[in-house]
């Protein structure tokens, strides 16, 4: 039996074209099969992370819908769901809202109708639910509204658009907000997403396509956003109210000035247009022909003058622009080279004004007379602080001179000191810009940009598919030119080779790099050289062509999809060939992506990930993901393929932000929920993680993990939290992370005292304050959370009694303590006296509360109520009823007879006295758990007597411990203040509990002292609504005991920052609209929870059990961090085994034991093939009912062998758990060397 290693899997998955090429070193490290797994650079293989569902898109009918990142800083990233004609925007993976209005009603009907006031929304808007109390069934989706009013509206869901039926949900109490998606008009259609092309600098998106105008997207907050048609001009305002005026004597020449402003400072540089002439023309006509011939009676202008025209009605394609007159007669002029044919019809009168400014009476050059000069005048600019001044000399206006402002006005004079002074002599070297603007219309819009030397870039047009447009230095939006041409003046420069091609990429680099539609191109301006006209270089370095997808730098190596979406080529400078060269990177794995044939799959989108691993992921035309990592300095080109329950559809990479340890990759992915075809948004998952409830291997699914950090915590188990913990007491919760001090016995051997960990890191709280709680020692009984289980009996008239029978609540555990109470009153004035004779043992294993009396010592006038109480702590022979006896007295006999006691035969009744007058009898039979069963009552309170009054308060109980329970007990019906929100009230055992009242005659509320001390005033305060006599009092319940009775804590490391975190625990979970109906099975959805293996949920009903309903679940055992989502399997198939030396190929081989080398990992299924796979044992000396340690090192496993000729491993992954191969080692029989 011969032993092989496959070290490495650098190579990933190739195509069957090459299994054959044994003789090849790539063969070692490559893989027959890499099914949802990467590749990591150094070798190794992982099953890949899940994904999380970040929301569904607008339109769940469009498959176009695409994803662009915008990264404004790293506290700044956004995603940009680009959809039919609207952009919506993500931030830390949550939709951008608009600002929200708080919902002020709910109702429980069909269609729920939410009220909240002067909402401002609209019929179709979207709309998410938060913080509601009471119908918390709403919160945390989203909807789609309908029949909107001013201050209502009604719900839809939002993918079906069927009315939310909420005649089942809990009703609304208060609270909650409601906010409309962000979202911003576009104009972009469907069918031209997918070639729409992106640039960004700094807050600015440049969106451009060759259908459209280009346009700029920018932001200024979260949600506030827009998207405008670029205006190519200066930015720097041209001069006003420019004018030029004789000074002295007037002469007999003519001459023209143009005034610029200028805008210098440290880091900004820019000219503006000339000021037009403060003389307008009316412009009465314009034609729609080439070239346009406008109509502007006994106008001034001569052919060759430029003209700014404004204000044209209809044919307004016109407005705003500058021309040169051609072809003028008195009233007519043409505009030259303007094609005006396409244009709206002229509707009404504009204005031409010429952008320079005329004197006729001019001196000559000489100055005869000091005082004769032309003075040059233009208003103050905005921005400028300087201003340039041109005159026209042999035809071309050419630069004289410059002015600091604030001055206003240049003298065109050399020496005003001599009558040798002259007019300025002009500089041929520097001319005024002029106005250009090369994507005004349909044909002429750019298909692609970028920015290269400080210019930003345009080209690909219909018109111009090979030409590029350079902006001036520095600035973006400017593309004025200047005559003679400057060395930061726009520029324009076509790409000659023998075929034109479309320019579909810029990639700027030490180079700038031209990818077109047939070639690639670099572009330079040599070494040592500005970047200009005058130095511009264009050289091409190959000819594949590149699609439209946007190409990749992963680190100085260009990544560009081939012309035709099925081939990934690299580009890369080379110095031996001082130029750029590349490869094929998909040709080992050319099975994945075919253009042609019957399995055409090419790229429809892709993305790139640089941290934590180089890798690029594709989205292929049948939802498929290819993954390749890429490492060029390792050689590694290693392809995988993943699949889903579903289709990927787009893809987008977010660079990492300042909180985030790996760039982030989102898709759209489409998906069949309960029937519906939906798309989501997705978040791939980390693959980092320090613990087994850390690690993500679900798809399209969610994550429950609500960690409140530690902020101090005390070794008697007081916890404080950085932040509001939102516990209750009885909540179980889960402590993890805490560090503690090491600890020595005498003989110096550490002592590793009790953490909080997954075995003893579970407890129970009882709440002080809302950052506060004290940790009690977990059990399965709940800490303070009474069970009602109530009778009511009525007896009016004057007849025999009937009993009043109370029924054992369920659920009752040895430990838990009961609790009796009866309430009694009278229709009639004269009142009945509950039976005080009892001795305490009255009933046996039941205790009185003594302190409840119903008359005043010594009064001879009984009260019109009673109230009466009795405990113990269960045992398992409490009976499972309690029944009442009366006994009748005649009338105004008021007191208890002493020689009343218990009805022979009857040992276990609870006997009462009464009047012969109507009574009306109320019991309660309660179970609470969690409290010390040695001395359960801790304080009982005065007894407070009301007579004939509609409210009283009752005092709080100042002594009762914190977390403490506390009952509140009446006689007669009573409201909850405004003051006790939190306090729960039973449902009236006989039905009327809409006005949250026991009974007509009885109350009962319960809360802890926190909640009682959260209200107005320490009061309890009571509304009776019947103006009678009423009895009322609280008792408390002493909890059980603290965890430092029963843990050992030993002491904390104060050098850790670190405290660790808390986390509620849970059965049910909630909010999983986006999951509903899905259940959970093999191929579909899978739970994990705090790291172990989920096998199904826990329901009541068959068939049920394992879905989700009313956008819940259920767990099984309670837990503190659950996944959620859909199954997915990983599959790692090896290449037929070869030996060092010589061949295997063709020999019959069998592979009866393999060893695998694990990182971080959970086991897998293995064996020769697909069909005859065994797991190996996970489970080593871990207790059951705790997650299975991950495995790193070495594991033997003895598999189902078969004779074959190939000596293949077959590796499985089916569970949502981490698995990292770093080597395979089969041992291999070889059929020869069995025969004797």
């Amino acid at each position: 039996m011969v032993a092989f290693i496959l070290p490495s899997f650098a190579k990933g998955e190739i195509s069957p074209s090459l299994y054959g090429r044994v003789d090849v070193a790539m063969y070692k490290h490559a893989l027959r099969r890499a099914r949802n797994t990467i590749i990591h650079p150094d070798g190794g293989i992982s099953n890949r992370p899940g994904s999380l569902i970040i929301g569904p898109i607008k339109d769940h009918t469009v498959s176009t819908t695409r994803l662009f990142d915008f990264q404004f800083r790293t506290s700044d990233q956004y995603v940009l769901e680009f959809g039919t004609e609207y952009i919506r925007v993500i931030r830390n993976d949550a939709q951008v809202l608009n600002a929200s209005t708080t919902v002020t009603g709910a109702t429980q009907a069909n269609p729920v109708v939410i009220t909240a006031i002067v909402h401002g929304l609209s019929n179709d808007a979207e709309v998410f639910i938060t913080a509601v109390l009471g119908m918390t069934e709403l919160n945390g989706n989203r909807y789609i509204i309908k029949n909107v009013t001013a201050d209502t509206f009604e719900l839809t869901h939002q993918i079906t658009r069927l009315d939310i039926d909420g005649t089942a949900f809990t009703a609304y109490s208060s609270a909650g907000t409601v906010a409309d998606i962000f979202e911003l008009t576009t104009p972009y259609a469907a069918g031209d997403l997918s070639t729409l092309k992106m640039v960004q600098s700094g807050d600015i998106l440049t969106v451009t396509h060759p259908t459209y105008a280009p346009r700029d997207l920018a932001r200024t907050g979260h949600n506030a956003w827009t998207l405008t048609v670029n205006t190519y001009a200066p930015i720097q305002a041209r001069p006003t109210s420019v004018a030029v005026a004789q000074q002295g004597a007037s002469g007999s020449t003519t001459h023209r000035y143009k005034v610029t402003a200028i805008r210098q400072e440290e880091d900004i540089f820019e000219e503006s247009l000339s000021g037009l002439s403060s003389t307008s023309q009316v412009i009465s006509g314009a034609t729609k022909t080439n070239p346009v011939v406008v109509t502007a009676t006994s106008h001034p202008y001569a052919n060759g003058d430029e003209v700014e025209i404004l204000s044209i009605g209809g044919m307004t394609e016109l407005n705003g622009r500058r021309f040169f007159v051609a072809n003028q007669d008195t009233n007519d002029f043409e505009l030259e080279g303007e094609d005006g044919s396409s244009f709206t019809a002229f509707s009404s009168n504009g204005t031409a004004n010429a952008t320079f400014v005329e004197l006729t009476n001019s001196i000559t050059v000489a100055l005869t007379v000091i005082a004769n000069f032309n003075r040059v005048s233009w208003a103050a600019t905005t921005n400028a602080n300087r201003y340039a001044i041109y005159r026209r000399q042999s035809g071309r206006y050419r630069w004289i001179a410059e002015v600091d402002a604030p001055l206003l006005s240049f003298d065109d004079v050399t020496d005003r000191t001599t009558a040798a002074g002259a007019i300025h002599q002009t500089d041929n070297e520097v001319g005024p810009p002029r106005a250009r603007n090369p994507f005004l219309f349909t044909d002429n819009f750019p298909g692609a940009s970028s920015y290269y030397q400080q210019r930003q870039i345009y080209g690909g047009s219909n018109n111009k598919p090979d030409t590029s447009f350079y902006s001036q230095t520095g600035n973006r939006l400017n593309m004025s030119v200047s005559e003679p041409t400057q060395a930061d003046d726009a520029m324009t420069a076509s790409l000659n080779s023998r075929q034109v091609h479309e320019i579909r990429h810029f990639v700027p680099g030490n180079d700038l790099m031209i990818l077109t539609s047939g070639g690639e191109w670099r572009v330079n301006s040599g070494e040592n050289s500005g970047f200009s006209i005058d130095t511009l270089k264009q050289k091409p370095q190959s000819d594949w062509g590149s699609a439209h997808h946007k190409p990749i730098v992963a680190g100085n190596v260009i990544l560009f999809v081939e012309d035709g979406n099925a081939r990934v080529r690299s580009l890369g400078y080379s110095f031996q060939l001082d130029g750029y060269t590349g490869t094929d990177l998909n040709i080992l794995a050319n099975h994945l992506l075919t253009e042609e044939g019957p399995a055409k799959f090419i790229i429809t989108d892709w993305a790139y990930q640089s941290v934590p691993e180089g890798r690029l992921y594709i989205v292929r035309s049948d939802g498929q993901i290819l993954t390749m990592t890429f490492n060029q300095t390792q050689e590694i080109i290693a392809w995988t393929t993943w699949d889903t329950n579903g289709r990927y559809e787009a893809i987008t990479s977010l660079r990492r932000s300042l909180s985030s340890v790996e760039d982030g990759i989102y898709f759209i992915v489409q998906r069949k929920v309960n029937g519906n075809t939906v798309r989501f948004i997705e978040r791939l998952s980390t693959r980092k993680f320090a613990q087994p409830e850390d690690a993500y291997f679900l798809d399209g699914g969610f994550i429950l993990n609500d960690p409140k950090a530690i902020s101090n915590i005390t070794s008697s188990g007081t916890v404080t939290t950085s932040e509001n913990h939102n516990l209750s007491s009885g909540d179980t919760v889960d402590i993890e992370g805490t560090k503690f001090a090491t600890e020595f016995d005498d003989d110096g051997n550490e002592i590793d005292p009790d953490a909080f960990d997954s075995a003893n890191g579970r407890f129970q709280v009882l709440v002080e304050d809302e950052r506060t709680f004290d940790l009690y020692a977990k059990s399965n009984r709940t800490i303070a959370v009474p069970v009602i289980e109530g009778h009511t009996q009525d007896n009016i008239g004057f007849t025999e009694r009937e009993p009043l029978v109370l029924t054992k609540p369920s659920g009752v555990e040895v430990g838990d303590l009961l609790l009796v109470f009866i309430s009694q009153a009278l229709t009639a004035s004269v009142g009945p006296n509950l039976t005080s004779g009892l001795s305490e043992d009255f009933v046996p294993g039941w205790r009185r509360f003594t302190e409840f009396s119903q008359k005043e010592a010594g009064s001879i006038t009984p009260l019109n109520l009673a109230i009466a109480g009795y405990w113990r702590i269960a045992d398992g022979t409490e009976e499972d009823t309690l029944t009442t006896k009366y006994v009748e007295y005649e009338v105004n006999h008021y007191w208890a007879s002493d020689n009343i006691r218990r009805s022979p035969g009857d040992p276990w009744d609870l006997i009462f006295e009464s009047e012969v007058y109507g009574l009306h009898l109320i019991g309660y039979y309660i179970r609470v758990s969690g409290v010390n069963a040695d001395n359960p009552i801790h304080s009982i309170g005065q007894v407070v007597v009301s007579d004939d009054a509609t409210s009283f308060s009752v005092p709080s109980l100042e002594t009762a411990v914190n977390g403490s329970l506390i009952f509140s007990l009446g006689s007669a019906q009573l409201l909850l203040s405004t003051a006790q929100p939190e306090w729960a009230i039973p449902n009236d055992p006989g039905g009327d509990d809409d006005r949250q009242v026991v009974s007509e005659f009885s109350s009962l509320a319960w809360g802890t002292k926190e909640q009682l001390e959260a209200g107005a005033s320490g009061s309890f305060d009571l509304t009776t609504l019947f103006a009678s006599t009423d009895m009322h009092r609280q008792f408390s319940l002493n909890p059980s005991d603290s965890l430092a009775a029963n843990l050992n804590l030993g002491s904390f490391d104060d050098q850790e920052d670190d405290l660790g975190n808390v986390r509620k625990a849970v059965t049910e979970i909630s909010g999983l609209e986006d999951l509903e109906g899905e259940c959970i099975s093999l191929g579909g959805l899978g739970v994990v929870a705090d790291g172990a293996r989920q096998g199904s949920l826990c329901g009541t009903t068959p068939g049920e059990e394992d879905c989700v309903v009313d956008a819940k679940i259920t767990l099984c055992n309670l837990a503190s961090r659950v996944h959620i989502g859909w199954r997915y399997i990983s599959d790692i198939e090896t290449l037929d085994v070869e030996a060092s030396k010589g061949t295997l190929q063709g020999k019959t081989q069998r592979v009866p034991r393999v060893t695998i080398r694990y990182k971080k990992s959970r086991l897998p299924l293995i064996g020769p093939n697909r069909f005859k796979l065994l797991r190996q044992k996970p489970r080593e000396d871990e207790d059951m009912g705790d997650p299975t340690a991950l495995l790193t090192g070495d594991r033997p496993l003895i598999i189902k062998p078969e004779w074959n000729s190939n000596g293949r491993i077959f590796i499985r992954m089916l569970e949502p758990e981490p698995l990292t191969i770093t080597a395979i080692i089969p041992e291999l029989e070889i059929e020869d060397e069995t025969k004797d």
